[in-house]
């Protein structure tokens, strides 16, 4: 159980620096899209699939008031602005994934030059490392106590066990043959 405890906090301390890393990244990420105008082109796409959208539904409206001719012009158009929104998305995603590397390869040089350089951040560092080892060193340490507390209590149970052993089972003759035992005393 202590093993378990000691994973899930380590797991914890590791999801906690893990969730403000993210926020960071995603609103660094957030800012060099919007430098960048990808932000724009974004609306720009969801806009354009919409128009896709309502084209078919157009198609299918007409399909089901019986213009079949008028239909078959609004899949083709239709299938023509999928054609070049599938274009305009792939450019958009390439560009997206782009700017998510340049994203985290930006964080990562900014932390390590302030991490070298900045002898705060190397104490807050430092101090988070510690309170880390430190809750690992305490869980580890309550582990072995309680493992040595187990010992000891089985050294002690067994003794125990086999006087509460004897005492069941005298019990259990005198219950079962408790009167027979009093008719043997005449023999």
């Amino acid at each position: 159980i202590m093993k378990m405890m000691m994973m899930y906090l380590i797991y914890a301390i590791l999801f906690i620096v893990a969730a403000a890393v993210i926020f960071n990244y995603l609103k660094e990420f957030y800012d060099i899209l919007k430098d960048f105008g990808v932000i724009e082109e974004i609306k720009e796409f969801g806009m354009q699939a919409w128009s896709v959208a309502l084209t078919f539904f157009k198609a299918i409206q007409s399909f089901f008031s019986g213009d079949f001719d008028k239909g078959l012009g609004f899949i083709i158009t239709g299938a023509e602005k999928l054609g070049k929104l599938l274009l305009v998305g792939a450019k958009l995603a390439l560009k997206i994934g782009f700017l998510a590397l340049v994203a985290g390869l930006g964080m990562a040089m900014v932390f390590i030059k302030e991490l070298i350089t900045s002898k705060d951040l190397q104490e807050k560092v430092g101090k988070l490392l510690m309170y880390v080892l430190m809750a690992v060193a305490a869980f580890l340490v309550v582990q072995f106590l309680i493992g040595l507390a187990l010992t000891a209590l089985a050294f002690l149970a067994i003794p125990a066990l086999i006087i509460v052993g004897i005492a069941a089972l005298l019990f259990a003759i005198q219950y079962y043959f408790g009167e027979k035992l009093e008719t043997m005393e005449d023999y």
